[in-house]
């Protein structure tokens, strides 16, 4: 029997964890934080090891260190709002509510489809995050994912379900190289620009800290 990694399985099994909502949408016109910061991210995802199946966010997960409870897992839902473009590469604006708190930004779920049958990936991020005070919207910057061709012993882009679809969309032999940038005015622009209710807001510089593949590396090397 496969035997289940640990981390990938709770982050994959939505009863697991919180879904959360992004917010706001491209609709609204005013927006509340409600007690609760907001993280802005822009994420751009390309696949180089088989680009014929482009890669779509599904969700991000986000926990407390040492997670046990639901409640302190949430799966934050990438919706259609998120979307610039959807080309060969992937272009997505993310709202992730979340209170005050330490945190883990594990990761993010995403999903590719071939013909009928879809196939999950695992983008590991491994990101620290503290939250205190009055709420905000701090932008944590632009995240670039690059899922390429996989050396011996390199942590894999497959999750430990759909092995079929895994090894024909290329995921069980693919990996990604992920890079944390500050694009401040930039984004932060896009950002208003797609979302009305953010127009006048006050926006925050809290960028995540740089991509530590070996930290990503050692909790896949635990889980096999």
């Amino acid at each position: 029997m496969h035997r289940l990694l640990p981390l990938l399985g709770l982050l994959l099994l939505s009863a697991c964890a919180t879904p959360v909502q992004m917010q706001p949408s491209r609709a609204a016109e005013r927006f509340d934080l409600d007690g609760r910061h907001l993280l802005l991210m822009r994420l751009q995802l390309r696949n180089a090891h088989t680009p014929q199946f482009p890669l779509r966010p599904y969700f991000m997960a986000v926990e407390t260190p040492d997670a046990d409870e639901k409640s302190e897992k949430l799966n934050v839902v990438v919706d259609s709002d998120a979307i610039v473009t959807t080309s060969e590469a992937g272009d997505f604006l993310l709202r992730l509510p979340v209170a005050n708190g330490d945190y883990l930004i594990q990761g993010l779920i995403g999903r590719s489809h071939l013909t009928l049958l879809p196939g999950d990936f695992f983008m590991p991020l491994r990101s620290p995050l503290h939250l205190e005070g009055e709420p905000q919207l701090v932008y944590v910057g632009r995240v670039e994912g690059v899922m390429r061709a996989r050396e011996e012993g390199e942590f894999r882009a497959a999750t430990w379900l759909q092995p079929v679809a895994q090894a024909l969309l290329g995921y069980a032999e693919a990996t990604f190289e992920v890079t944390v940038s500050d694009h401040y005015d930039e984004d932060v622009a896009l950002f208003r620009a797609t979302f009305p209710a953010l127009d006048t807001q006050a926006i925050v510089r809290g960028v995540l800290p740089p991509f530590d593949r070996a930290v990503a590396q050692r909790m896949w090397e635990l889980n096999q």
